[in-house]
């Protein structure tokens, strides 16, 4: 596997309904307050992050109040329906997507072909940082779509400037695992890209985490 060090967990989404009541929850249980990170404007979401190494972050996802989407938006936009329905329905943190870093997603794409799945093509992806500079992505999902128990595939324009570089520190990722009644197509996701990343068999889709904080170790699952 000649690409195996091209990629890693880049981040753990966690949903909730409210951002504050997300960042007061996770400052409550590790020690660390979150740091907000921006909106999403073609979702209407808005995020908050803390570091859990030098390379994987979590976010704190919620709808964003200051965004209404008017009909039109709401019937072609069906990422951003997806994503603002169930975040309204998550009264409490939630695990409900992951992130595959990349440092080259063609080159991913290829390695996803030689097992019988596809990737879409990369679509780029900004949002502002709260300090008005710009942070720049791409993104690329399974044909399948938007997955809880598949990953997303991401690729930052510049590695420095991933949130796992300078989002609140202190917190480090110990285990990860996915829970998927049909584990196949993920154990040779998982297999071929070398990913940190325990599977189990389960009649639900789930994702479960550990990891350490200045309060001791943290559990969230769902």
């Amino acid at each position: 596997m000649a690409y195996d060090h091209l990629h890693y967990i880049d981040h753990i989404v966690v949903g909730v309904d409210d951002l504050q009541k997300g960042m007061a929850a996770i400052e409550e249980m590790t020690g660390v307050k979150p740091t907000y990170g921006g909106a999403h404007p073609y979702y209407g979401t808005h995020n908050a992050l803390i570091s859990l190494n030098n390379n994987t972050y979590l976010e704190v996802l919620a709808p964003n109040p200051e965004v209404s989407m008017n009909l039109f938006q709401w019937l072609t936009n069906f990422k951003a329906m997806y994503l603002r329905r169930i975040l309204s329905r998550m009264h409490s943190l939630k695990p409900f997507l992951w992130a595959v870093g990349s440092e080259d997603l063609q080159v991913t794409a290829t390695q996803i072909k030689k097992i019988g799945l596809k990737l879409s093509k990369p679509e780029p992806h900004s949002r502002k940082k709260p300090n008005g500079e710009l942070l720049s992505w791409e993104g690329a999902f399974f044909a399948q779509g938007i997955k809880t128990d598949l990953p997303f595939f991401i690729s930052w324009d510049e590695a420095a400037s991933s949130p796992a570089k300078d989002s609140p520190k202190g917190c480090k990722l110990i285990h990860f695992t996915v829970s998927t009644p049909n584990p196949d197509d993920l154990n040779k996701i998982v297999d071929n890209l070398s990913l940190p990343v325990s599977i189990t068999q389960a009649q639900k889709v789930g994702i479960a985490f550990e990891f350490s904080s200045p309060k001791g170790n943290v559990k969230l699952s769902g």
